[in-house]
């Protein structure tokens, strides 16, 4: 899963998916349509699909980013549940470019999944060079 709203993220996994994925999410941007969620088929990593899933962030307000936080989870799972996936992998929104907190993030993204008990294996990536980030996320999984 991939938050297309985020150009570094979005360009990375493309990069690495390889020709194809570049060439479908080309074929959307060219449609105009890059701001509804899509997946395509993807045989360079290790995932059956890469989904194309729009988030910004409303500001720095903690109440409206949690709700669009949840929200863009929730559609991503939902997705992945109505593809009889047995699994999901988002990365850190609003970590990078956006510039959130990156405590809020992780708390609001485990704490949802806690709540939720999706029936799914749920892993969240985080960049190898992104150690505050890590931190938050690892801290945000031991509470509660």
């Amino acid at each position: 899963m991939v938050c297309s709203s985020s150009d570094i993220l979005r360009e990375s996994v493309i990069q690495a998916a390889g020709p194809y994925a570049r060439d479908a999410y080309e074929q959307r941007k060219n449609l105009k349509i890059e701001h509804q969620s899509f997946a395509v088929q993807c045989s360079n990593l290790p995932c059956k699909q890469i989904l194309f899933l729009p988030w910004t962030p409303r500001g720095q307000q903690h109440v409206f980013n949690e709700y669009t936080i949840k929200k863009f989870m929730s559609d991503a799972i939902a997705y992945v549940l109505s593809q009889n996936h047995k699994s999901i992998a988002f990365p850190a929104i609003g970590c990078g470019q956006f510039g959130l907190n990156v405590d809020f993030i992780a708390e609001t993204m485990i704490n949802h999944v806690k709540i939720e008990g999706y029936p799914l294996n749920i892993k969240f990536i985080i960049h190898p060079k992104s150690n505050d980030v890590f931190n938050a996320f690892r801290n945000a999984s031991g509470k509660n």
